[in-house]
């Protein structure tokens, strides 16, 4: 397998980011509301990474080189994110997922089988995903997912950003607002960080709470063969005191599913802990780190 070998933290931000993706390849695939971009790196069996709300790609940024040894990265900016463009009104998680799954046929083959793990609304997507191509998924791992119809946790206040703030204050309401809802260790709050959560609250054009606030993963779960199971951080903010009770809804759905707490981890744990993250993705995917 191809090793993805580069110290994030050796370059500046947007140099690291760039650095990554000349250690892979880029692909642009069609769907009805124009093209989708995804990255791609490694050789090993094909796993889609599904970024979350607000989010791109950069979300999988540092579990990408340790996931890399074994798999076949197929990581997108979903339509309406990032640089991919913007889905055709109404936005639901089954359109979203149908130019998704246009894009891997596009890319890997139409009867091609692969793995699939989802991020926060990305988790609501590979339900959807999933569903699209039924009888051809492997594994398919929610990582603090919306979508299930359970309670939120209660945070603070998010901070807003606009126009007439200076930019020590919007990268002050950044670093705040991922204190407060991504990740737990207001240490690891860093440069790349904040340059990933900048760009990406940027381009965003879908709004996605109003779809991973409803059931729509749970209901669509109900529909799908694949192996399901699930990742969550400890003290995902997102879930609170309520983390158990997405635990009860999937299970209600999967009673042998394997869901994972990860101790101490925010909503973001793929950023906090992303080799502890990648091989316990690596171990419910049926593979190990070279």
């Amino acid at each position: 397998m191809t090793a993805i070998a580069l110290d994030l933290d050796a370059f500046p931000p947007a140099e690291a980011l760039a650095r990554l993706c000349a250690l892979g390849k880029t692909r642009r695939t069609d769907f009805a509301g124009g093209q989708i971009v995804w990255h791609i790196w490694g050789d090993g069996s094909p796993l889609v990474l599904l970024h979350g709300g607000y989010g791109s790609w950069m979300h999988w940024v540092r579990a990408i080189p340790p996931l890399g040894k074994t798999f076949r990265l197929l990581v997108p900016d979903m339509p309406g994110f990032g640089e991919s463009d913007t889905p055709p009104a109404p936005h639901s998680a089954a359109g979203i997922a149908a130019g998704l799954a246009a894009g891997v046929d596009q890319i890997l083959g139409a009867d091609a089988r692969l793995s699939i793990a989802g991020f926060s609304f990305g988790g609501v997507i590979s339900g959807h995903l999933a569903h699209a191509l039924a009888g051809r998924i492997d594994g398919l791992v929610l990582v603090g997912s919306g979508g299930l119809g359970a309670k939120r946790g209660e945070m603070a206040e998010l901070l807003p950003r606009h126009a007439r703030m200076s930019a020590a204050e919007i990268a002050a309401a950044h670093r705040r607002n991922l204190e407060i809802l991504m990740l737990s260790d207001p240490s690891l709050v860093d440069a790349l960080a904040l340059h990933i959560q900048h760009r990406n609250t940027e381009q965003h054009r879908v709004k996605s709470r109003p779809i991973s606030m409803t059931d729509t993963l749970a209901r669509v779960l109900r529909e799908v063969d694949a192996p399901l199971k699930a990742i969550w951080g400890e003290k995902d903010a997102t879930a609170g005191i309520h983390l158990r009770q997405r635990e009860e809804i999937l299970r209600a759905i999967d009673p042998g599913l394997d869901f994972r707490i990860m101790p101490g981890a925010g909503h973001w744990v793929m950023y906090e802990r992303p080799a502890e993250f990648a091989a316990l993705l690596q171990e419910f995917l049926g593979l190990s780190s070279i």
